[in-house]
C-alpha cells in the first residue's frame, strides 16, 4: 500500500494514475488515518498538546459522544510503550457464551462478521481506543453503575497477560486501568473508583476484564482479597503503580 501510494504520488504529475491500476480508496484511507493518528500520538508524547481531533476513520480514541480525539499525554505514552503479540491475539473459542460475547464487545477481529453473541446486544460501547474497550457492566450492584474494560485482543486472564505480553503486560494493564477510570467518570460519576480483576484461578469468564465501580459498593462479589486483585484509584496518575501491584500479586 505505502509503495503503491509512493509511486503514484511521485509520478502522477506527468502520468496520472501510474502505475495503470490506481491505489484503492481503502489503501488511501488507511494511509491517511494511520499518518494522522501517529502524528497526534507524537504530539501528545512530546507535550505539544493534550488532545488533538482525528477523523473517525482512524479509530484511535473515541468516547460515547462520538468525539474522536488523541489520548491524553499520559495515555499516549502508555500506547507508545505497549505492543507485542498480545495486542492482536484472535479469539478461537466457541461462538456462543460469555467469552464470545466479550469477543463482540471487544471488537476482536475474529467476531466482527459473526452474529452477536450477547443477550443484551452488542451495542453500548462507552469508551474505546486502539487497545481497549469499556462498556456498562449489567451485573447486579449497589453502586449507581459499574463499568467493564477489556482488551481488544483475546487475553484469558492475568497469567495469560503475563505470558503472552511479557514486558508489554504492564503497559496494557495500565491502559485498561486508565480507560476504566475515564469510562466510569464519564458514564457513572466523578470521584475515586474501585478497580478489580479476578485472579486467574477463580475467574469464570476467560477474557481479561477490569471491574470499575464505586468504592463503597460491590459487584460480582468484589472487592475480595481472596480471589481478586483490587485497588482504589483516585486519579489517572495511579494507573501505573496499580498495574505493577496487580502483576506482582498474580505471581
Amino acid at each position: 500500500c505505502h509503495r503503491l501510494l509512493g509511486q503514484h504520488l511521485s509520478l502522477s504529475g506527468s502520468h496520472p494514475w501510474w502505475p495503470p491500476r490506481p491505489p484503492g480508496m481503502a489503501c488511501v484511507r488507511t494511509w491517511l488515518s494511520t499518518s494522522l493518528a501517529l502524528a497526534a500520538l507524537a504530539a501528545s508524547v512530546q507535550g505539544k498538546n493534550d488532545r488533538v481531533e482525528l477523523p473517525a476513520a482512524s479509530g484511535f480514541l473515541q468516547s460515547s459522544s462520538g468525539a474522536v480525539v488523541a489520548p491524553t499525554r499520559e495515555h499516549a505514552t502508555v500506547v507508545a510503550q505497549g505492543g507485542g503479540s498480545c495486542t492482536s491475539a484472535l479469539y478461537q473459542g466457541p461462538a456462543q457464551g460469555a467469552e464470545a460475547c466479550f469477543c463482540h464487545k471487544a471488537h476482536n477481529a475474529a467476531c466482527v462478521d459473526l452474529p452477536c453473541a450477547c443477550r443484551e446486544g452488542c451495542a453500548g460501547v462507552e469508551y474505546q481506543n486502539a487497545q481497549t474497550i469499556s462498556f456498562i457492566n449489567l451485573a447486579r450492584t449497589d453502586c449507581q453503575g459499574a463499568m467493564l474494560t477489556v482488551p481488544r485482543a483475546h487475553i484469558a486472564d492475568m497469567l495469560d497477560l503475563k505470558g503472552e505480553c511479557g514486558s508489554g503486560a504492564s503497559s496494557l494493564l495500565t491502559s485498561m486501568l486508565m480507560d476504566g477510570f475515564k469510562a466510569y467518570q464519564t458514564s457513572v460519576g466523578s470521584g475515586p473508583v474501585m478497580q478489580c480483576i479476578h485472579s486467574a484461578s477463580t475467574v469464570s469468564v476467560h477474557w481479561l476484564h477490569l471491574h470499575s465501580f464505586c468504592p463503597e459498593g460491590q459487584v460480582d462479589g468484589l472487592p475480595n482479597a481472596m480471589n481478586a486483585h483490587c485497588s482504589l484509584m483516585t486519579s489517572i496518575a495511579d494507573a501505573g503503580q496499580i498495574a505493577e501491584q496487580f502483576l506482582q500479586s498474580s505471581l
